[in-house]
């Protein structure tokens, strides 16, 4: 992106959020983390923020991400501002963790 030749006039808020993928996960109907087999689950009452401890221990990275742009051509008295752009560390059930962001449009005449 910052070299320009992919993904032209894009744009991403700074990343201030821990990386999104890879976690262990958690088996959401059991409430149980998955683990090597030689070793023994653990019950869990809260969100497993564990990252990657297979046997491949893939190095966390942010594969999540949101990007944004304007229309070509667009009207210059719209404004397109990301206001917040984070990950939710809470959910649980996938080696990913959902990211979101919030924006503001501001148009004028």
């Amino acid at each position: 992106m910052k070299s320009g030749k992919v993904l032209y006039g894009f744009q991403e808020h700074p990343i201030s959020f821990p990386p999104t993928y890879k976690f262990d996960t958690t088996d959401s109907k059991r409430g149980w983390r998955k683990k090597k087999a030689s070793q023994v689950d653990v019950r869990v009452d809260e969100p497993v923020n564990v990252y990657d401890t297979s046997k491949k221990s893939r190095i966390p990275s942010w594969t999540d991400r949101i990007l944004w742009r304007e229309k070509l051509g667009a009207n210059k008295n719209r404004r397109v501002t990301c206001e917040e752009y984070g990950c939710e560390l809470g959910a649980q059930g996938s080696d990913h963790k959902p990211v979101y962001a919030l924006f503001d449009v501001s148009m004028s005449q």
